[in-house]
């Protein structure tokens, strides 16, 4: 993050003013549960049955293990001092880990 207060002008690191906020012309139902409940909800419904799949290679993560899987990353991403209203910047490769 220093290296983006460093090379953009102050006020681009994501903070929206009032002028660029849109309003959506369709009915939108946000849930009333944090999102990871919200996603997570129904995995015990798929149990086996392929979550995400990598498709050159065929590899696939069940549903089974998805749940597992992230709460795994959000025990790490606790660990290293990260909390409820920080913003994490991730850069990863195009797979299903």
């Amino acid at each position: 993050m220093q290296a983006l207060r460093r090379t953009l002008p102050a006020g681009r690191l994501g903070a929206r003013s009032a002028s660029s906020v849109f309003t959506s012309p369709y009915k939108i139902e946000l849930p009333t549960v944090p999102l990871t409940e919200y996603i997570t909800e129904n995995f015990d419904k798929f149990g086996d049955k392929p979550a995400l799949v990598d498709g050159p290679t065929g590899r696939t993560i069940k549903y089974s293990e998805l749940s597992t899987r992230i709460g795994t990353v959000a025990q790490g991403f606790a660990a290293r001092g990260v909390q409820d209203g920080d913003v994490v910047d991730l850069h990863l490769p195009n797979m299903p880990e």
